[in-house]
């Protein structure tokens, strides 16, 4: 019986490797994002900016994932372009004409 089962499990692992090893095909899009947000005032621009940069990289997986279900963040095509205001309190600033490449598995 012993000798039955492992016989078993040898066929069963062989017939798994002999099979084709398909990679998964994917859909992708790219999305024009403007952060209409700006950032919390800070007293310098440049962390003015950074806070915006942060800010577009924590909100880029949201933003794929608003496109549909299985939609996921590859990568940025574009950061875009900063746009900073000034006044009394400091800099804030947003991230304007961002593109993100999404994709997600295509299961057809």
């Amino acid at each position: 019986m012993k000798i039955f089962i492992a016989a078993c499990c040898c066929l069963f692992v062989l017939s798994a490797c002999n099979s084709p090893n398909k990679a998964p095909k994917y859909d992708s899009q790219t999305i024009d994002r403007q952060f209409e947000t700006f950032s919390d005032w800070k007293k310098d621009k440049e962390s003015a900016m950074a806070l915006a940069t942060e800010d577009m990289h924590v909100s880029s997986k949201t933003n794929c994932r608003s496109a549909g279900v299985g939609w996921s963040f590859k990568k940025f095509a574009s950061e875009g372009e900063m746009d900073c205001e000034e006044s009394a309190e400091g800099f804030r600033c947003r991230k304007k004409g961002v593109q993100l490449d999404c994709l997600r598995i295509n299961e057809r």
